[in-house]
């Protein structure tokens, strides 16, 4: 591929966040809105018609077109593992709202998907650059929380002789304020 050449994109689900990514599409040389698909062909083809471009019901039918190299996912967070593994057995880049997936099992698997392809994933989640996440997090580094809270801090509930079981929720929270 060349600096000239245009990369199209198809947007899977037409719902809340699709109108954000059709902006963005817009707003990126280099990239062009090619297809939407969603289950509701109401959906589909007024966000078509909006943002010029074509509607299907099955993204894989998106998914089949040449001119289609990235599928960007706004899907309900159930249906993203599915979803973004068949994106990369298609052969296209993946742009995945966050969450990635609802289990880490989930998304080794959309990992080991993409792997397998070479395709490139991408796991959208703007917010951490966003200003007042950056001051939240700084304020939420320096603070002492226990001497704030009557609860314990993740991982010192059990006793020394009793550590927290690996791959719990309490040693994930403990290794998260670690």
């Amino acid at each position: 591929m060349t600096v000239t050449d245009t990369l199209g994109v198809a947007i899977i689900g037409a719902g809340r966040v699709a109108g954000g990514h059709a902006r963005a599409i817009y707003d990126t040389e280099g990239v062009r809105l090619v297809a939407v698909a969603d289950v509701d062909r109401a959906r589909a083809d007024a966000f078509a018609a909006t943002h010029d471009c074509l509607a299907f019901t099955d993204y894989q039918d998106a998914l089949r077109r040449d001119d289609v190299q990235i599928a960007m996912i706004g899907l309900p967070h159930w249906l993203h593992e599915r979803a973004a593994v068949d994106v990369c057995a298609a052969g296209k880049h993946v742009f995945l709202e966050k969450p990635m997936a609802d289990t880490v099992e989930e998304c080794d698997r959309i990992i080991a998907a993409a792997e397998r392809a070479k395709v490139k994933l991408l796991v959208a989640h703007s917010q951490r650059y966003f200003a007042t996440t950056g001051r939240a997090r700084e304020i939420l580094q320096g603070a002492n929380w226990a001497a704030r809270s009557s609860r314990p801090t993740p991982g010192t509930r059990r006793s020394a002789s009793r550590p927290a079981r690996p791959g719990s929720s309490t040693a994930r929270r403990a290794a998260a304020c670690g």
